[in-house]
This record gives structure tokens, C-alpha cells and sequence, in this order.
């Protein structure tokens, strides 16, 4: 069993998708890859990975809709979840549905993916944590 958290990203832009997943391997994390809403959501429910990435405009499932399924399951409601976007403000993705964790926009992808994922990881540590 691997201590490094399971990240869960999901886009159907290749190049997006393998550019994250590879940003985040390098730093120390476990991938697991998902091209569509559909794909995302059954990993999710199959994997339970520590955090998921969700690109917000997606085929099939968008990321917001991913995100509500996950919410309304209590298996998976408490998955940590980044949506990333190229279109919408901020303040629109909270009238999508249930507020995500973070959200970013796809332009800011470079170090700050890595830095918004261990932020979401660093806030949930307390609660895994054994108490002692």
C-alpha cells in the first residue's frame, strides 16, 4: 500500500490532461486518468482517490455534474475536488451546482496545479490523521 495520495484528473484535452497528470507524478503524487465525465465519475466511485481534478467542459458528464454525482453519494461526498476551467469566472461555477474545494482557471495550470492540490491534501491531513 502506497502512502503518496491518489489523484484522480480528468480532461478530454490529451495534451491538458497528460501535461497535469505529468506535473503531478513528478511531484510525488499517484495518477489515475480519465477522459470524459463518465470515465471520472466511475473511477472516482471505483478508486476513492484522495483528491479528484476536474476540467469543468467535458463530454458526456461535465465537471460540475461529476462533482454533484460525487456530492450525493456518501461513499465519495467527502473527495476533495479542483474544477478547472477556461471560460467561467470563479462566482459562475458556484450557481453550477455544490461549491468545489478550489477551482482554477486552465491558463494558471503551470506550478500552481501542483501548489492548489497539496493545499487541498494539507487541509483534509488533520482529519486522517490518527489522533494521539
Amino acid at each position: 500500500m502506497s502512502a503518496e495520495p491518489l489523484v484522480l484528473v480528468a480532461d478530454d484535452d490529451e495534451d491538458l490532461l497528460e501535461l497535469a497528470c505529468l506535473q503531478l507524478e513528478e511531484a510525488g503524487y499517484r495518477v489515475a486518468r480519465a477522459s470524459d465525465g463518465e470515465e471520472a465519475l466511475r473511477m472516482a466511485r471505483e478508486h476513492r482517490p484522495d483528491l479528484c481534478v476536474f476540467d469543468v467542459v467535458m463530454p458526456g458528464l461535465r465537471g460540475h455534474e461529476v462533482l454533484q454525482a460525487l456530492r450525493d453519494d456518501e461513499a465519495t461526498e467527502g473527495i476533495p475536488v479542483l474544477l478547472v476551467t477556461a471560460t467561467l469566472e470563479q462566482r459562475a461555477l458556484w450557481r453550477l451546482g455544490p461549491r468545489p474545494d478550489d477551482c482554477m482557471r486552465k491558463q494558471l495550470m503551470g506550478g500552481e496545479l501542483e501548489e492548489r492540490v497539496r493545499a487541498l491534501l494539507d487541509a483534509r491531513a488533520p482529519e486522517a490523521a490518527p489522533a494521539g
